[in-house]
């Protein structure tokens, strides 16, 4: 990512290469759509105080950053809904949410295992997954599309500087699940190394269009369905399937592109 002949149509025609002779892509986030549909319909049927992100609510333009490719995050609980809920509801977000981490974990560590060459098996070895496992947690705390809508900004110009400073923070993270996977690193080497090689702007607006794509993806088609909750829902697990997939694939081109000269 550090060379300077580094082309955007690289980028995208090593994606749909991954996507049209790997098959696990989608397979693995099939499975990870249905399990976030779940765990959303869960959430909704106990009742679950959510913030939705649906397009169009947000407005026309609303990109959907995040640094694990789990699809649309159509809904979430808000931190303040928290105080004074029961513990039966406080036990349902706990496990709802450690179910995603496991399945994200597996679906991302299955697509990326599954397309390098000469590998065996389904999953990496256990020290990967392991690693992977706790950066999928991580992420999922950071909650990177919760942060940008609540960050108390107004206006234009610090919504658009705060989009485009956890775009750049995600680039620059990029290929942390790759690394770990594919050559073993640590979680501490594997984020040294990403932040080293991945810091090419082409990424990063790769990275916004496929953030904003993602959030259109998420009231559309369904928009038809007149029930919010089975809107949501659907739009969790077929755009998880999808767009899941495909950023995954991103991310394995992505690196892919990083200079033999860094591989090491």
């Amino acid at each position: 990512m550090t060379d300077r002949s580094f082309k955007l149509h690289w980028l995208l025609e090593y994606t749909g290469q991954y996507l049209r002779e790997n098959r696990t892509f989608v397979l693995a986030f099939a499975f990870l759509g249905v399990v976030q549909g779940l765990v959303l319909g869960l959430l909704i049927g106990v009742e679950m105080p959510l913030i939705t992100f649906a397009f169009p609510r947000q407005g026309p333009i609303y990109p959907m950053l995040s640094l694990v490719p789990n699809g649309p995050l159509v809904a979430h609980p808000l931190l303040g809904t928290f105080f004074g809920l029961n513990p039966a509801l406080i036990t349902v977000y706990v496990v709802s949410a450690m179910l995603a981490i496991v399945a994200i974990t597996l679906a991302l560590a299955t697509a990326i295992w599954r397309s390098a060459p000469e590998t065996d098996g389904w999953l990496p070895p256990g020290r990967r997954l392991l690693w992977l496992g706790v950066y999928v947690a991580v992420a999922a705390v950071a909650s990177v599309p919760g942060l940008v809508a609540n960050a108390p900004v107004s206006g234009w110009l610090a919504p658009i500087a705060v989009t485009l400073v956890v775009a750049y923070l995600v680039t620059r993270l990029f290929v942390v699940p790759v690394t770990i996977v594919r050559d073993g690193r640590g979680l501490p080497a594997a984020i040294r190394w990403s932040w080293t090689v991945c810091r090419n702007v082409l990424v990063t607006i790769a990275i916004l269009g496929f953030a904003l794509l993602q959030y259109w993806f998420s009231g559309m088609p369904w928009i038809v369905v007149t029930n919010e909750s089975t809107r949501l829902i659907l739009a969790t697990v077929f755009g998880t399937t999808v767009l899941g997939a495909a950023y995954t694939a991103m991310m394995c081109a992505t690196y892919d592109l990083v200079p033999a000269a860094f591989r090491e």
